[in-house]
């Protein structure tokens, strides 16, 4: 292989990032989430949301958790014996204001009707992950 060509390919090796745009390009492939590795991460925000309507027996927390997992969010969600659904989250404030639009409608088979936040102040809890939290 000729020195141009092994340079370009170790720098497209180098730069994943590079590589998937590429490769959507190349493929026509459009994407509606954001890459969020290619992202810098902002400073954390948090918030505590409380939600209201049919939201229980829909598959509410299991969409909320694959949610926030995808947005790379860290918390935890659970039903409340209210019948509403409690959520913690925390991450760059962008990706938990997505998050909190994504709650307002919620999975199939839900009915949002109101979606109350809190913000409480630092310090916050030391989360890893997202997580189901048991009925309270």
């Amino acid at each position: 292989m000729d020195p141009n060509r092994q340079n370009q390919a170790q720098d497209r090796a180098a730069d994943p990032a590079q590589d998937r745009a590429r490769n959507r390009a190349q493929n026509g492939a459009q994407d509606c989430a954001p890459d969020l590795a290619e992202q810098p991460a902002p400073p954390a925000g948090c918030v505590h949301a409380r939600v209201r309507g049919r939201v229980q027996g829909v598959g509410y927390r299991a969409w909320c958790v694959d949610q926030a997992t995808a947005l790379q969010l860290v918390g935890w969600v659970r039903n409340r014996a209210d019948g509403s659904v409690e959520a913690w989250l925390q991450g760059p404030p962008d990706r938990v204001t997505h998050m909190l639009q994504a709650l307002q409608h919620g999975p199939r088979g839900a009915r949002v009707v109101e979606v109350a936040v809190d913000h409480p102040p630092p310090p916050w809890p030391d989360l890893v992950g997202f997580e189901f939290r048991p009925t309270r």
